[in-house]
């Protein structure tokens, strides 16, 4: 199975630009960020459009990238604090795990909608 990198790529910002607006506030503050990856991946499991195999795994890789980029923004937050390296790396390990989870969920539910439309 091939990796669509301009979808993942398409889905990546979309779920980038939802994680930056709920961090700062604009978008549902709190759980805006846990719809960042579900919506990223919805996007890149609709572009696809092969099986909800291939929508899962596509969502999978921008769970991954969004839970990557959560981490930064969070080391960011601490401002390279020593003292805080264990908190970032605990809330890093729930950030990539949920993040992986909420991106295949995504993919796969944007490959249904996109073959019930069909």
């Amino acid at each position: 199975m091939k990796i669509d990198q301009k979808n993942i790529g398409i889905g990546f910002i979309a779920a980038f630009i939802i994680l930056m607006l709920a961090y700062f506030g604009y978008f549902i503050p709190y759980f805006g960020i846990y719809l960042a990856p579900l919506i990223g991946g919805m996007l890149t499991g609709y572009l696809v459009n092969n099986t909800i195999k291939s929508g899962m795994m596509h969502g999978t890789v921008v769970g991954t990238f969004i839970g990557i980029a959560s981490i930064a923004l969070l080391y960011l937050r601490f401002a390279g604090n020593p003292k805080l390296a264990g908190t970032l790396l605990i809330f890093g390990l729930w950030y990539i795990g949920t993040f992986i989870l909420l991106g295949l969920v995504g993919g796969a539910l944007g490959s249904i909608i996109k073959q019930r439309i069909k």
